[in-house]
């Protein structure tokens, strides 16, 4: 440890906003960047793959920009400040409202710590030995979850950055995670085509689920109707699972829609 998100679909439902860009469309670090006067313009008929979320109450709007945050007015669009640090794409960003703290994740492997009042850098977590790809503050449990390329999650504890544990058992890339406040779990989706079920304060693993044929991509629990959601790379099918057991519920499959890049539940 070394001391020192326009709105989002998911972001309404206190969820971080992981981007695609865990996925697809990354820049190496060792490559130069666009500066800020040529960055590409986001068109609205196209889709915005750039990592987002709301902070501060929804008052921020933190929008990762190849290695740099910028953090706007949610309102007004006003740009207030932009956070520099990473060495690589900002993958995914996640706010942590109760401290007026933001996490970011990077190609560069590191997971960072930013002062949302003072718009400074306050910790580096260091540990994964490739990108960082996506994260998942769970408050109650007074820690952070990163997920990387490398097929591992890591605890961080939230306030002092240290690392408390790691979770090993996919054996390809972690591309997401979502947590269940009922279950006390966290869920994480891979490259492996499976999603498992973590004990939240142990991090023992629970479950395996398997039926998805490609890459899960998106992960969602939501506690009121005991289920898991989980969408998969390309196939553009999404599979609802019981939250306990594992047991799958529903599959759903539509190859003339859009490929799948987020689920929320309204």
């Amino acid at each position: 440890l070394k001391s020192v998100a326009s709105a989002c679909p998911r972001a309404r439902s206190g969820q971080p906003c992981v981007s695609a860009a865990g996925m697809q469309g990354l820049q190496h670090p060792g490559r130069p960047e666009h500066p800020a006067s040529s960055r590409p313009k986001y068109e609205s008929a196209k889709p915005d793959v750039r990592p987002k979320c709301k902070a501060r109450g929804g008052r921020l709007c933190c929008v990762g920009e190849g290695r740099d945050i910028t953090v706007e007015n949610a309102a007004t669009g006003e740009v207030l400040h932009v956070l520099k640090g990473h060495t690589g794409t900002v993958t995914c960003v996640a706010p942590e409202d109760n401290e007026g703290v933001l996490f970011s994740g990077s190609v560069d492997g590191t997971v960072r710590k930013w002062d949302l009042e003072a718009f400074s850098e306050v910790a580096m977590l260091e540990g994964h030995n490739k990108m960082v790809t996506c994260l998942q503050v769970v408050e109650r449990e007074g820690a952070i979850f990163s997920g990387s390329a490398d097929a591992t999650i890591r605890k961080w504890d939230l306030a002092t950055g240290e690392h408390l544990m790691t979770l090993e058992g996919h054996y390809l890339m972690v591309t997401c995670l979502a947590v269940s406040e009922k279950q006390s779990a966290l869920f994480s989706g891979s490259g492996d085509k499976t999603v498992r079920k973590w004990d939240l304060a142990s991090g023992d693993k629970k479950l395996t689920f398997q039926d998805h044929a490609l890459p899960v991509t998106r992960v969602q629990v939501d506690d009121s109707k005991g289920a898991v959601t989980s969408a998969e790379w390309g196939e553009h099918s999404v599979k609802t699972w019981d939250v306990k057991t594992g047991k799958l519920i529903m599959s759903q499959a539509d190859q003339q829609e859009p490929t799948v890049t987020y689920i929320t539940f309204g």
